[in-house]
């Protein structure tokens, strides 16, 4: 109702609705005006044939557009047909020169500002899978002694992820640094970007890696697939190839410095 009244009092040309529920929201409420649907997200759900793949299918018939930040959303999608007339793929906008700026700034040496081996940055929610970063932490520490991570965020499974290094042993490998406005100054000091989500829209936080000339190793899912190749990191099924990748990439210096390398030119595509 309070989207029903906004829409009468502002009378708008374009109702312009960011994902799944505020696109249907946006469909009752609008009457004859247009709507763009705006889709950042690649769950599960969405390829195969369920009430909310359903809905959604209902939504790509009533919007005007139908915009993804990857085209995996679409190429995967159970009913794709109802979508590929009306979409067009723009991806989240990246500064390169703002984020190597940020990454500048905190000088001053506190723990946040301490370098490690392995970093995770985004939600500590369940389709991040921050719980598969804590056991591949345990499982590099194998090969790798002393190894450091870092992980950068909050949500849900904080607790869980806290409750993870504990019951493994890891409170001197990792650190739960929680959110931070400015991650960019932590994650330069990081050898390694580990993104194991359970699946993607696009994958900002591979892109913001790569141009701080970071390898990325991550799932092969949603955005991922077409981000990350061999050259700048790896993309990971298994955890056996999780920890082949990263600890070559920690013990191989040229191994480390060509993906490197790369990375920050392959940045500049984005």
């Amino acid at each position: 109702q309070s989207i029903r009244r906004a829409v009468r009092s502002y009378r708008p040309d374009i109702i312009h609705a960011h994902d799944f529920t505020a696109s249907l929201i946006g469909l009752i409420a609008a009457g004859h005006i247009p709507v763009i649907s705006h889709i950042h997200q690649n769950p599960p759900w969405l390829k195969h044939i369920n009430y909310k793949s359903f809905m959604f299918m209902l939504i790509s018939v009533g919007a005007k557009k139908i915009l993804t930040v990857s085209d995996s959303i679409v190429e995967e999608c159970v009913f794709k047909n109802f979508l590929i007339k009306k979409n067009r793929v723009i991806g989240n906008p990246i500064n390169i020169s703002s984020i190597i700026e940020k990454s500048l700034e905190h000088e001053v040496v506190t723990e946040e500002s301490c370098a490690y081996d392995l970093a995770f940055v985004g939600r500590l929610e369940s389709e991040k899978n921050p719980l598969a970063f804590v056991k591949i932490v345990d499982d590099i520490k194998v090969l790798v002694k002393n190894v450091t991570a870092v992980m950068i965020g909050e949500g849900t499974e904080y607790l869980k992820c806290k409750n993870l290094i504990k019951e493994l042993d890891l409170k001197d490998n990792i650190k739960l640094l929680g959110y931070l406005s400015n991650p960019y100054s932590v994650l330069r000091k990081c050898k390694v970007v580990c993104i194991p989500s359970k699946w993607e829209g696009f994958g900002l936080t591979a892109v913001e890696g790569l141009a701080l000339g970071k390898p990325v190793v991550c799932s092969d899912v949603g955005g991922l697939k077409k981000i990350i190749n061999d050259k700048v990191g790896k993309k990971c099924n298994t955890k056996e190839e999780y920890r082949e990748e990263v600890s070559r990439l920690l013990l191989d210096q040229e191994y480390y410095n060509e993906k490197s390398n790369n990375a920050i030119s392959y940045a500049k595509t984005f």
